[in-house]
């Protein structure tokens, strides 16, 4: 991820099954990032305890490959969350993060993720989103990402709202972007904010704007459907040509 941003607050994190509202102190999970000179630095925090910071200062508008991990132990207070900043792809895990922490509540599972955003916050482009239960699982050594199923891989906040980008689709193919404030909400109701057709090169583009009232708001893709033509004006498409007729008039 990279970001040209202003102020400071949370990120991204993971929630329970059943939470879908962020929170940042009392998430199972949450990475902050705060102004640091003319750079930025990130933290990891876990329910109930402090951030804990980074000692690295990124430079904005730089491209970073972040890793954080939630460690289930058995026990009270004792789950670990650990912070890694451009750890090697395809490498093993460092044996010491740039940030880590344990204690506060522990997780019974974690099922949810989020990203977040704010006023001040400015602008943060996630290019890459990748959940695992293993560290190969999110540091491969080759992206592979472009074998999978069509999906979302940039979202960013901007004037014109939320911008989603995505890839993987069929030339021509139709997708459909669905919505939702509630995460756990049936299919059936996330209604369609942006139906098209992919791209020459399989990908989408797609602004939804931002409505104060909503603290938040969920996204995912779907394909297939029909895409409707949009109406078109009438049109001549050659000039008119003149018959001559004969009228029969007839008496009864």
């Amino acid at each position: 991820m990279h970001r040209a941003a202003t102020g400071s607050g949370y990120l991204t994190g993971l929630l329970p099954s059943g939470t879908t509202s962020p929170n940042g102190s009392s998430d199972a999970l949450a990475l902050y990032f705060s102004l640091n000179g003319n750079g930025y630095q990130l933290a990891i925090r876990k329910t109930g305890a402090s951030a804990v910071y980074a000692a690295n200062v990124l430079a904005t508008n730089v491209t970073q490959f972040i890793v954080v991990k939630y460690a289930f132990n058995p026990g009270t207070g004792d789950d670990g969350v650990s912070l890694f900043i451009n750890p090697t792809p395809g490498g093993s895990e460092p044996a010491v993060p740039d940030a880590s922490q344990t204690g506060g509540t522990d997780a019974v599972n974690l099922q949810n993720l989020y990203l977040k955003s704010s006023a001040g916050y400015d602008t943060w482009n996630f290019d890459t989103l990748r959940v695992g239960t293993t560290w190969a699982d999110v540091t491969p050594a080759v992206d592979d990402t472009g074998s999978h199923e069509p999906r979302i891989t940039e979202a960013s906040a901007g004037p014109d709202g939320i911008v989603l980008r995505g890839t993987n689709g069929a030339t021509s193919g139709v997708y459909q972007v669905l919505s939702s404030t509630n995460v756990a909400a049936p299919l059936a109701q996330w209604p369609a904010i942006a139906t098209n057709h992919f791209d020459a090169g399989d990908n989408f583009a797609c602004t939804n704007p931002l409505l104060l009232s909503e603290p938040q708001r969920f996204y995912r893709l779907l394909r297939g459907n029909v895409v409707t033509p949009p109406p078109t004006a009438p049109a001549i498409l050659g000039q008119p040509t003149w018959a001559k007729t004969n009228w029969l008039k007839t008496s009864y």
